[in-house]
């Protein structure tokens, strides 16, 4: 489907875009016209497009930093997410989906514009060379934005297989063609003293290099064409091979790692058994602040930060604070201290837990194939390759938690009503204001479901 939205949408970019602007009429009189005489074809394009050269110039520079300019920005992702999406995600779900889902490009849709600003600059390349700058501009610039675009923040759930790329290789061809008609015309158009044909010999060889153009991507689509039906078998082997060196690498890894642990257990010095202890106190204290952190939301509105609970986590800030600047911080220039009050720490220990949780929310997804065992990726291309009902899944009713246990009745009463109903209020629940928050992905979520192929 999207190999053949991007035929017919370059096609209507190109027609519409370039020719009908550049032939300054409306489409119906030019296909009437060349009806009429299709040997006009070469004078009218040369005849027209030397003076549509300046409108591309301007219209290139504008595509350019447009749409560089709203790649970057984002402003409907920032609109859905920080407006639309606080006002009407109210459940978990909702708001974990809002999370996790990306921009997705339609490679349909993505592909012809470029493609299109591609043909224009290599028929303007002779007529009017300048516009090579531009190109390399304009180009530079879409490089820059979208290999940051395609790394941090587009998502691709559906694999083509790179197929619309010789699609688009092909539709450069296009603009070879015109740029040689239109060469053909401007040969044929110049006059000398006797009104005779003064370039006849440069048109020739036009009309000869548009022949060998024609000979060079038929037998480029004849070599590559069956490599883009039929997969090499030697990518097969390739691929068994890069399998069994990352699993013997893996277990490598494995077995140095456990030969470490028995030489560790048999000889530990004193600073081993120190160090040992020390990071556990220290898991113990990250377990402690998690543990306490819900307790403490509930009495920050009410301005009880004199609680015990409270105290201890202060305490435990400042005592990793201390153990921080004794590693040897930088010294503090001279100047006025700022004295913090309880309560200012107490806000910036609670972002700060807020902070690691949603950055740690998300870090054991694998969204790419390569972040797969080999395992799993059997796994992956066995499901890939089922029926969609053999492959569904039963869905999860995801309710939050709260304190009154109205949720763990309605699970209760749920699964006593049917044993085939999946409801489950883990890892959700409800803050201070009666909003939703959810501290893991649906109890349903298989990172299997990120990847397809």
């Amino acid at each position: 489907m999207e190999q053949a939205v991007q035929g017919m949408y370059f096609a209507f970019l190109f027609i519409q875009v370039f020719l009908v602007v550049s032939i300054s009429s409306a489409i119906t009189v030019v296909i009437k016209r060349i009806a009429e005489n299709p040997t006009s074809v070469p004078e009218i394009l040369a005849t027209n497009l030397p003076k549509a050269g300046n409108f591309f110039f301007s219209y290139l520079m504008l595509q350019a930093f447009a749409v560089s300019g709203g790649a970057l920005l984002q402003i409907g992702s920032l609109l859905v997410y920080y407006i639309i999406g606080p006002l009407m995600d109210t459940t978990a779900r909702e708001k974990w989906a809002r999370q996790i889902d990306l921009i997705e490009i339609k490679w349909g849709t993505f592909y012809p514009i470029y493609t299109n600003f591609g043909c224009i600059g290599i028929i303007y390349s002779v007529i009017s060379p300048i516009i090579l700058v531009f190109n390399l501009f304009i180009f530079s610039l879409f490089w820059i934005v979208y290999r940051y675009n395609l790394l941090f923040v587009n998502n691709f759930r559906f694999d083509n297989g790179g197929i619309l790329f010789p699609t688009a290789v092909n539709q450069l061809f296009t603009g070879l063609y015109v740029m040689e008609v239109c060469l053909i015309g401007l040969f044929f158009l110049v006059r000398d003293s006797q009104q005779t044909v003064a370039c006849f010999p440069q048109a020739i060889i036009m009309v000869i290099f548009a022949i060998f153009t024609v000979i060079f991507q038929y037998m480029l689509n004849k070599s590559i064409g069956p490599l883009l039906t039929y997969l090499p078998i030697t990518l097969e082997d390739d691929a068994a091979r890069r399998d069994e060196e990352f699993a013997r690498a893996r277990d490598a890894e494995h077995r140095r790692l456990r030969l470490a642990d028995e030489d560790d257990d048999g000889h530990k010095d004193i600073n081993s058994i120190l160090r040992d202890r020390d990071r556990r106190e220290r898991e113990a204290d990250n377990k402690m602040e998690q543990m306490e952190l819900e307790d403490i939301r509930n009495r920050r509105s009410q301005g009880r930060y004199s609680h015990p609970v409270a105290s201890n986590l202060l305490n435990s800030i400042r005592r990793h604070a201390t153990q921080k600047a004794s590693n040897g911080p930088k010294s503090p220039k001279p100047g006025k201290k700022h004295q913090s009050t309880p309560s200012q720490d107490l806000e910036a220990a609670v972002r700060e837990v807020e902070r690691r949780r949603e950055v740690a929310l998300f870090d054991h997804l694998a969204d790419e194939i390569e972040d797969l065992s080999p395992e799993e990726r059997d796994q992956l291309v066995a499901r890939a390759f089922q029926h969609e009902a053999l492959r569904a899944k039963r869905p999860v009713i995801w309710i939050p938690r709260d304190d009154l246990g109205i949720s763990d009745d309605e699970i209760y009463r749920t699964m006593r009503f049917s044993k085939h109903i999946w409801i489950s209020n883990e890892y959700a629940g409800l803050d201070n204001k009666g909003k939703v928050i959810y501290r893991r992905s649906p109890p349903d979520f298989d990172v299997r479901d990120l990847i397809e192929l």
